[in-house]
Formats: structure tokens, sequence, C-alpha cells
């Protein structure tokens, strides 16, 4: 249990980041400031396929082991409610692919209930 909580603590905190980069490039391109990336407009530059590719492969990895670990492993009561928010943040840029602040805000709260000790 503990390799794969970690596995998915460092899959979740990769993913955070891969959130907010997107959410304050897209803040910078609604506001008019000159985007760091493209990441709507896949055929100008290769860099926003290759964001949205790796966001999709650590999120297909990341809802797997989430749910192999709560079919095989029984996790507590705490534990469940983490891996469950994780599956959620991993699975919520298909709903909210613009506005990547609330798949990292419950990225977060996951990876806080993952966190917490057993007794």
């Amino acid at each position: 249990m503990k390799k794969e909580k970690n596995i998915i603590v460092y899959l979740s905190y990769i993913q955070l980041v891969l959130y907010l980069f997107g959410f304050i490039n897209h803040a910078m391109e609604v506001t008019g400031y000159e985007p760091m990336v493209s990441l709507n407009t896949f055929w100008q530059n290769p860099f926003g396929l290759i964001f949205w590719s790796v966001l999709s492969m650590i999120s297909v990895c990341g809802t797997i082991i989430c749910i192999h670990i709560l079919t095989v492993v029984k996790p507590t009561k705490e534990r469940f409610f983490g891996t469950c928010l994780t599956i959620a943040g991993f699975c919520l840029p298909l709903v909210f692919f613009s506005f990547l602040i609330i798949p990292a805000g419950i990225l977060l709260l996951a990876n806080y209930y993952l966190s917490v000790k057993e007794e």
C-alpha cells in the first residue's frame, strides 16, 4: 500500500504542477498577454500537443493505479476518500479543460487525505 500511495502522491503533484501551468497559461491568453506556450493551437507548435499528451498519460496511469488500490488494497476511510478524490482530480480535465484550477484544488485536497497517518 505504501508504494502505491507514494506513486499516486508523486503523480498527483506532477499533475498539480501541470494543471497550474495550464491555468496560468490560459489566464495569460484570456487577459491579452502573450501565453508562455499556446496550448490550444496544435498546428502552429507541438508544445500544446505535448502538454495535453503528457497530461492525458499521467491521468490514465494515475486513474488505473487508484482503481487498483481501491479494488485490491482496502484503504482506510481517509485514504479511501483521498483515493476517490484523486480519481476525480485525474478525470476532471475532461470537463474543465480551460479552467484547470478546479482539478488542481481537488488534487491538492486529495493529497492531504492521502498523507493522513494511519492509526
